[in-house]
């Protein structure tokens, strides 16, 4: 079982040269339930020439938002710091300008897999012959709640809409006549239940041919069923799509020797829709500043709603590693990925930041090709040149890509047509310096990472790609036994605090520059978090 828990608070502000200033802050608390189980069996015959194995299990998720509350100030420009004042309508309340929001949501996960092998021997050579199956049934509620703030006009709301955070929602002034009153503006479409079966039946095989290579290859059928009830306005909407793929994969290893292997692969994958991302419901990101709609409700870019597809991914790979000593790699590799019907969050308008909004669609197709390298060193060998003993438990971890993506659209409103893969960075680069002392019980840790800035929303002709820019992270954990089976352990993420930049691509070119020629959209901080625990070994 894992709880987490998480209080955010977040004060956004704004200075545009046409746009009157705003100051908008956020409080939100929210926690997560995850409770896991399997139990599993393992049944030999002949010898252990046949091996039947099963799991079967159950996984129960929760997410709560209690009371996520959100309010805006603005004023003109020219006016003093005490103009600041909340718009709350007198009509139908707008949550963004004095709201509170609540939601639920219940997952049950249930699973079983079973796998038969059979171990051959035939001319000397052994090989493998596995058949099996895998069931999922997963279901999901989900409910929410949203309310606002409205007053009447008069002398009254004039003044009393000017009240500071810590006072204009209080007894003193909400509830009472003339006062602040909440308006209830939850819709049908901010529920749903949804379920996905999944049945899948494979079969695949263990292949040695001669001393140096091996092949192993197999065929995965999978059979889904994904549903959804809702409702689109006042309208119920009941999807069930049903999808059907045959899934090859094949790998290949030849082994020069114990230290020079050679891997080929070749295998197709899916990534199908989550629920969140066709369900008709409407949610208001804080930090990105804008609304996210589910495919299923009826925006320009399909006005008529519809369900997404599933993606579909084929996959070339091929790496050569080397093991020049125990604990220690170096691998290189290439790989070509191609997409049909990938899934991109895109820019539904070029409205200001109350109508901003976003949703899911299906692009045509898209490929992503790229080299990476991997490295895995001791450094005991520096010991050995300069006679000490200082860095025999000290070894270095680095790996690093180099992408290049393109994906097309045709057929969708005013969206972009060319673009990377949204969220795909051309690069990304991971390192790690670790020291870990058996005998005195110490592990340190120090991780540093970075990636190339990429799209984070599909933007359109009108309002171009928002890109988030490359960030530096570092983290650092250390780790002491104490007494026998007691370790302590403390660490610190996101040193370096880099901020969080979001610009927008002013030029359609592609690129996200910091030189004026793009604009910037968001700018924020997590600050460093850290961490401590003890753990007991028994």
């Amino acid at each position: 079982m894992n709880q987490i828990g998480r209080s955010q608070t977040t004060l956004r502000t704004s200075n545009l040269l046409t746009a009157p200033n705003e100051k908008s802050y956020a409080e939100l608390y929210d926690d997560k339930t995850t409770v896991s189980s399997q139990i599993s069996g393992t049944h030999s015959f002949d010898d252990e020439k046949t091996l039947y194995t099963w799991t079967a299990g159950y996984v129960f998720n929760k997410k709560d938002m209690p009371d996520y509350r959100r309010i805006r100030y603005n004023k003109q420009q020219n006016d003093p710091d005490s103009m600041y004042y909340a718009p709350i309508p007198s009509g139908t309340a707008d949550p963004l300008v004095g709201g509170r929001f609540f939601s639920n949501l219940k997952e049950n996960v249930k699973s079983f897999n079973q796998n038969l092998k059979q171990t051959f021997s035939v001319a000397g050579y052994t090989f493998d012959l596995n058949a099996g199956n895998y069931f999922e049934y997963k279901s999901r509620t989900f409910a929410a709640r949203t309310l606002g703030y409205v007053i009447q006009p008069g002398a009254q709301a004039f003044y009393w809409k000017r009240l500071p955070l810590n006072k204009i929602f209080s007894p003193t002034y909400a509830g009472v006549p003339g006062g602040f009153q909440l308006d209830e503006i939850t819709s049908l479409s901010d529920s749903y239940s949804a379920q996905n079966k999944l049945n899948a039946t494979y079969i695949a095989g263990n292949f040695p041919i001669g001393k140096h290579l091996k092949i192993q290859g197999g065929m995965r059928y999978e059979y889904n069923v994904q549903s959804l009830q809702s409702y689109v306005n006042t309208d119920s909407v009941s999807p069930s799509i049903k999808t059907k793929f045959f899934l090859p994969s094949v790998n290949g290893t030849y082994s020069f020797n114990d230290k020079h292997i050679m891997r080929v692969a070749y295998g197709k994958t899916l990534n199908r829709p989550e629920f969140r991302e066709w369900s008709p419901f409407y949610f208001y990101d804080f930090e990105m500043n804008g609304g996210t709609y589910g495919s299923l409700f009826p925006t320009i870019l399909n006005p008529s709603g519809s369900v997404l597809k599933v993606a579909q991914i084929t996959n070339y790979d091929f790496r050569y590693e080397f093991y020049p000593s125990y604990g220690e790699f170096i691998q290189i590799g290439a790989f070509y990925k191609t997409f049909i019907n990938p899934i991109q969050q895109v820019i539904l308008n070029s409205g200001g930041s109350d109508s901003r909004a976003y949703t899911f669609i299906n692009a045509d197709n898209a490929y992503v090709q790229g080299v990476e390298i991997d490295v895995r060193k001791k450094l005991d060998f520096i010991d050995n040149w300069l006679n000490t003993r200082f860095l025999k438990n000290i070894s270095v971890v680095g790996n690093a890509s180099f992408m290049k993506s393109l994906m097309n659209i045709s057929g969708v409103f005013n969206q972009s047509k060319s673009t990377p893969l949204q969220n795909q960075s051309p690069y990304l680069v991971n390192a790690g310096l670790y020291y870990q002392n058996d005998s005195s019980g110490t592990q340190i840790s120090i991780l540093y990472n970075t990636f190339g800035s990429r799209i984070s929303i599909l933007g359109t002709g009108d309002f171009p790609n928002i890109g988030e820019l490359s960030r530096q992270m570092l983290d650092i954990t250390i780790s002491q036994r104490i007494y026998k089976a007691f370790s302590l352990t403390i660490g610190v993420q996101n040193l370096l605090n880099t901020p969080y930049r979001f610009y927008q691509d002013t030029n359609h070119d592609n690129k996200f520059k910091t030189n004026g020629t793009d604009k910037e959209m968001t700018r924020y901080y997590m600050g460093p978090y850290y961490t401590a625990g003890i753990k007991v070994v028994l």
